[in-house]
């Protein structure tokens, strides 16, 4: 199966557009990020991601989440190069899962970086959630209380929404209230039931 590509920049409400989706009897939700935050925790990786940035992530025992992502966020090439070592492994879990469905589901595949790393060729569509700039600052500095100048570092690494949306097959924006969301959230999945052949 050839599941459906959920992304968005930072602060754009991807993640809420895919637990809205998620709530459909019909929709199996994956986020990449727990996929592969379950991997690096697995440790059988330690010694690549080790490698891959220069130093010892896993010096408490556990992987240090917040040394990985001021190294990460503040050095393109380590990025890369934990990428590399992760992501493979992160596919190869997805593609699994998404193999194992039945074919009437919907797989929702939730990742920041599909068209970063050129991975839209692992689905059959890819959705992309906007909003406008201000409202996306708003939402990062007021209501995760983020800093500033390590928001500017994560969104240069991203490419422009705008770009996404040229890319994408979908578009849903999260300019709008909770309720106004799930509308347009329940027209999507109704448009992802089309799009099976439903």
């Amino acid at each position: 199966m050839k599941p459906f590509g959920l992304t968005g920049n930072i602060g754009c409400g991807k993640s809420t557009v895919a637990g809205m989706l998620a709530k459909y009897d019909d929709v199996t939700h994956i986020d990449t990020d727990l996929v592969a935050r379950a991997i690096m925790d697995g440790g059988g990786l330690r010694s690549a991601i080790n490698a891959a940035l220069d130093c010892d992530a896993f010096a408490s025992g556990t992987i240090d989440r917040r040394l990985v992502a001021k190294i990460i966020f503040g050095d393109r090439e380590k990025k890369e190069r934990l990428e590399a070592v992760v992501h493979p492994a992160v596919w190869a879990e997805v593609q699994a899962i998404a193999d194992g469905l039945e074919a009437h589901r919907i797989c929702l595949v939730e990742s920041a970086i599909i068209f970063e790393k050129g991975d839209e060729w692992r689905f059959s569509d890819v959705i992309v959630a906007v909003c406008g700039e201000e409202e996306e600052w708003r939402r990062l500095i007021v209501d995760r209380r983020m800093d500033p100048s390590d928001l500017k570092k994560r969104i240069a690494m991203q490419m422009p929404s705008a770009e996404k949306e040229k890319r994408a097959k979908y578009v849903i924006s999260t300019d709008c209230d909770m309720a106004e969301l799930e509308k347009r959230a329940a027209q999507l999945h109704a448009a992802l039931k089309q799009s099976k052949g439903e």
